[in-house]
């Protein structure tokens, strides 16, 4: 009874700590000319008359909230996510930036708390929840997201969701949740492609239908609210990769580097490092099929990540799942937890000096943070590479006792 009112305790302060937090971000965030505008405005066209597919609409309500940075003349994500967020446009710009960065916030932990139940068979899995809740905010996607007021910890919340079902042989719900990433594209198309590859290998067809299955609960969400939403969306999505292709932190981005960002360049030897990567990967997974779901799936990540026509550092908030999951088998093949906890936090400060480096050397885009990405995909091919290895020899040694036994 103790341990209860003790964590109940607990669980309040955490919540008034991270309120706290929430309002002092909203003094400091510039919400009005940053993402968090887009998603709030989205929310706020379900009570007003504004189309958000329409750019005289959108630019006319951006202007009105005192907006002076309109990137895009439309609201660039599919119609369902503008139904989802309607909530937030009862409140006003403030108090909903407050709210979301609030729930984002708590999201993250959510989703921390579910990786972490990955593990939580090994004794020493506790001593990492505390250090890895408080070290998460160095990890700079954290504070990215939450200043940007950006849709990743939602995001991470799906993906955590589905891979614990998964990981519980509850295939069809775990597909149903991460149909939810067809709610930003750009991540959500690679993922939702590699995802369905590596199902119909594992012949998981259940986890498929949970994928149609919300796929068209969010069209007919959307055909709800404007049954021509589709062709609208069609119709200006392809402005997002023509303005930001190879300019971002994925494979993408290299090519875009390498060749001074000349577009026929950055097509041709990006296509053939997208295709080279995607190879490999495949065949690594196939190889280790049978190594760890887990981490499997956290390879999947990665590689959508990597192998996205664009996306930007908060979109890395996602790298969460597969650097917990590693590190949590880590723990599982012996490592001490204060050793997983600094190999965390050497990742944190890698991608904190990129974000220096870039500064200094007064790069104009976000191409440098693909190497978090390429060094967090390193981590999890090795990680793998080692439960392939021990599974292979506890096999082994299973199959040389039954001989044993069989001669005897």
């Amino acid at each position: 009874m103790t341990k209860k009112i003790w964590g109940g305790i607990l669980v309040i302060l955490i919540i008034i700590s991270l309120f706290i937090a929430a309002q002092s971000i909203a003094t400091k965030a510039d919400y009005i000319n940053n993402d968090f505008l887009v998603f709030w405005l989205a929310g706020y066209s379900n009570w007003v008359d504004i189309d958000p597919y329409n750019a005289s609409d959108w630019i006319n309500a951006r202007i009105q909230f005192g907006s002076e940075n309109i990137p895009e003349p439309e609201f660039l994500y599919p119609l369902p996510l503008a139904v989802f967020l309607a909530p937030l446009g009862l409140l006003n710009l403030h108090q909903a930036f407050t709210m979301w960065v609030f729930l984002s916030a708590c999201l993250i932990i959510i989703s921390i708390s579910i990786i972490l139940r990955f593990g939580k068979t090994h004794p020493q899995i506790i001593y990492l929840a505390i250090p890895f809740l408080l070290f998460s905010p160095l990890f700079p996607p954290t504070l990215i997201t939450l200043f940007l007021g950006q849709l990743s910890a939602v995001l991470l919340l799906f993906a955590s969701l589905a891979i614990y079902f998964w990981q519980q042989r509850k295939w069809f719900w775990g597909g149903f949740f991460i149909a939810f990433f067809t709610l930003k594209p750009s991540i959500g198309l690679p993922l939702l492609a590699l995802t369905t590859l590596w199902l119909l290998n594992k012949k998981q067809f259940k986890a498929i239908s949970g994928i149609i299955s919300a796929s068209l609960l969010l069209l007919i969400i959307g055909l709800i609210k404007d049954p021509l939403w589709i062709s609208k969306y069609l119709a200006i999505g392809s402005n997002k990769i023509s303005n930001t292709f190879g300019f971002s932190p994925t494979i993408w981005g290299i090519s875009g580097l390498s060749c001074d960002f000349d577009t026929s360049c950055t097509i041709i030897f990006g296509l053939i490092g997208i295709l080279t990567f995607l190879a490999i990967n495949i065949w690594l997974l196939f190889k280790w099929k049978d190594a760890s779901l887990s981490l499997e799936y956290g390879q999947i990540l990665i590689v959508s990540l990597l192998s996205a026509p664009y996306l930007w550092p908060y979109d890395q908030l996602l790298l969460l799942i597969p650097i917990f999951l590693g590190l949590i088998t880590l723990i599982h093949q012996g490592f001490s937890p204060i050793k997983t906890i600094l190999i965390f936090i050497l990742i944190s400060f890698f991608a904190i000096g990129l974000g220096l480096t870039a500064n200094i050397l007064e790069h104009p885009h976000e191409n440098l943070y693909v190497l978090l990405s390429i060094i967090v995909w390193g981590m999890n091919t090795w990680i793998l590479y080692r439960v392939n290895i021990e599974k292979r020899s506890s096999a082994h040694s299973e199959k040389s006792e039954i001989n044993l036994l069989t001669r005897g």
